[in-house]
């Protein structure tokens, strides 16, 4: 687990392995987002947009790693849990392995 937190915000990010995927799961307890705002996050045109406010464009950068890997990626935003981003994508089968 990775935190990094300023003041009264944390962040976390865990990373975790299978046999065959590896999931990758970012946790901000503080920050909560609406519907529209997860959805606007994930539209190529609102993420470029030049709002300080409105900046999402890493979302896009990740979706465009994540996807062609035949990866997924989820966000939700809740009051109790806070905004989690979930990330899996499966471990190619030539993997190298390890020394």
């Amino acid at each position: 687990m990775i935190e990094s937190s300023s003041k009264n915000n944390l962040i976390e990010v865990n990373v975790s392995e299978t046999k065959r995927n590896v999931f990758i799961l970012i946790t901000d307890a503080t920050r909560v987002l609406t519907k529209k705002q997860v959805q606007l996050m994930e539209e190529s045109y609102f993420s470029i947009m030049s709002n300080a406010a409105n900046h999402s464009l890493n979302i896009m950068v990740a979706k465009s790693i994540i996807l062609p890997m035949t990866g997924k990626m989820h966000i939700n935003s809740t009051p109790k849990s806070g905004t989690i981003i979930q990330i899996s994508f499966p471990i190619p089968f030539q993997r190298v392995k390890e020394s």
